[in-house]
């Protein structure tokens, strides 16, 4: 038995540490970047929590005072969020516009109104 639990000790502390608890990342001005479970992902505001993309964060990338990237709906309930929907956003922080729901082509021309033609989006960690 003990053998046992010296094997698997080791995976379940990282199960522990991947799988479990919230955690918040400041990512632009008041706007951070809130892990809700193991699989979704948000854009909030601290005051109230107050979600600011609707969708699950697939990627993000940040330019001050712009946040953009791609949401999707995975593992949402969208009957209980119908405003969920998958695709790219922007997301101006120091006015709190938001575009959402974009296609390629719809969010490419948006960044390159804001002169921002190519950002590097990555997955949160």
């Amino acid at each position: 038995m003990q053998y046992l639990l010296k094997k698997i000790w080791p995976f379940v502390c990282l199960a522990l540490l991947v799988g479990c608890g919230d955690y918040e990342q400041k990512i632009c001005g008041e706007y951070r970047l809130t892990r809700c479970n193991a699989t979704e992902v948000r854009i909030s505001r601290p005051n109230g929590y107050q979600t600011m993309i609707n969708g699950n964060i697939e990627n993000y990338a940040v330019r001050d005072p712009y946040i953009t990237g791609y949401a999707n709906t995975n593992n949402l309930d969208v009957s209980s969020e119908p405003r969920a929907k998958e695709g790219y956003f922007l997301l101006n922080t120091s006015n709190d516009n938001r575009l959402e729901a974009m296609t390629e082509s719809e969010w490419k021309v948006e960044l390159q109104k804001i002169n921002w033609p190519s950002p590097k989006l990555n997955p949160p960690r």
